[in-house]
């Protein structure tokens, strides 16, 4: 992966034989800042594409590195919530997948003030590598189990989003950085009361899902991108071919 020189794309070659996932909301690390993804996107052999981005560290502008590597963790829960519906309003309006950057930057000083942690550059990563210790607490005690390829999510009680992946092998490999994602917002929602959960409450998340309003983009890479919206309800998926490949849906009524 290499920098343009601008923060809304890189431009990400494939080399291989076969498909690569890039998977929405993943940081990458180095070059000139770090950055996010700002939606997923299927690489096809032999393909060079320029991706959809997001900065993650404000205040450095020089290299680090000279290409990017993938972080171990994706971005907290509410920021990707909070970033894909800007990415639906940059689509409507312009048919692009470029995020708002101002409010990805806010909301990293949002997430410093609710863990107690200070980035001299304003970035994500210093803020997960300071909470590390309790997020890997989540991530050794989830594990998942034989023929999984997606999860609901929960925190005290209530229902805060849902990852489905086509593949099993992709799911268990992206699982831990989804629970840290998850665990984050979590740990520092030091306000949230424990309620109970009761089965009606996932059955009726999914069916605000499958109700949900719809429209669909085309993607930087295979396949096109879907969009929904419904009842306090968000989400996102990457379809090629017919099949779902990636899905996020994010339950608007929760914030932690």
């Amino acid at each position: 992966m290499d920098e343009h020189g601008s923060v809304p794309t890189l431009s990400v070659k494939n080399n291989g034989d076969r498909r690569v996932l890039l998977v929405g909301g993943e940081e990458l690390l180095g070059a000139k800042q770090n950055r996010v993804l700002n939606t997923s996107v299927m690489v096809l052999p032999s393909v060079t594409i320029d991706v959809p981005v997001s900065c993650t560290e404000q205040g450095r502008w020089s290299y680090s590195s000279e290409n990017f590597r993938a972080s171990p963790t994706i971005m907290p829960r509410n920021s990707r919530m909070k970033n894909k519906r800007s990415v639906d309003l940059s689509l409507e309006a312009r048919g692009s997948f470029e995020g708002d950057q101002g409010a990805v930057w806010d909301d990293i000083s949002v997430m410093q003030q609710r863990a107690g942690v200070s980035s001299k550059t304003n970035a994500m990563r210093d803020v997960i590598d300071a909470n590390w210790s309790s997020i890997s607490e989540y991530t050794e005690a989830f594990q998942p189990v034989d023929g999984q390829n997606g999860a609901i999510f929960l925190a005290n009680g209530a229902i805060t989003g849902m990852e489905l992946f086509s593949k099993e092998d992709a799911f268990r490999s992206i699982f831990p950085k989804i629970v840290g994602s998850y665990a984050f917002d979590h740990i520092t929602n030091t306000g949230a009361q424990e309620t109970g959960i009761e089965e009606a409450s996932v059955d009726g998340f999914l069916k605000r899902l499958t109700r949900s309003r719809r429209s669909t983009y085309p993607s930087n890479g295979e396949g096109l991108d879907l969009r929904f919206e419904g009842d306090k309800i968000s989400g996102a998926a990457l379809v090629c071919q017919g099949e779902i490949i990636h899905l996020s849906a994010y339950d608007l009524s929760s914030t932690s």
